[in-house]
């Protein structure tokens, strides 16, 4: 599969909340999809060889700060590496931009989840309780802290 990172546009709008829906139990408001894409940085996730969008990343930078405030894979694409080469792809992105610090919420019942970023390097650091409805749960809020690591330079 040839996969590509690459900016999210109003076109894509319908296959993106094709796949909202069909991942999460609450899933945004169309609205909102219309709205990132004016206020917050939005990518998308294509496999070339089918020619459709497999998944998404919304997120905010604000000062060295980046919050992911909405990722989601396909179904038929998930457990096959491509959430975290997905996240580490948009990370590696933003530090080029200058963010260090990047945070991100995920209901406490979503293990695959809260593994995928363990790996990536996000700690827990607390939880936002009756946060999530369509089942009522907890947040845990999670954060990926790089300001204090030296990087060699090229």
């Amino acid at each position: 599969m040839e996969k590509i990172i690459d900016r999210m546009t109003l076109e894509d709008l319908s296959q993106v909340i094709e796949i909202e829906k069909a991942v999460f139990s609450n899933p945004w408001e169309e609205e909102m999809f219309y709205s990132s894409l004016t206020h917050y940085h939005c990518w998308k996730l294509f496999n070339k060889s089918a020619s459709r969008i497999i998944g998404y990343l919304i997120g905010e930078k604000v000062m060295d700060e980046f919050s992911i405030y909405n990722l989601a894979i396909c179904k038929e694409y998930q457990k096959q590496g491509l959430g975290s080469w997905f996240t580490r792809g948009i990370i590696n992105h933003m530090r080029d931009y200058g963010a260090r610090v990047f945070f991100l919420e995920v209901r406490r019942s979503n293990n695959a989840a809260l593994r995928l970023y363990e790996r990536l390097g996000f700690k827990e650091i607390y939880f936002r309780k009756g946060y999530y409805s369509e089942p009522l749960e907890d947040a845990i809020v999670m954060m990926k802290d790089e300001r204090n690591i030296k990087r060699d330079k090229i």
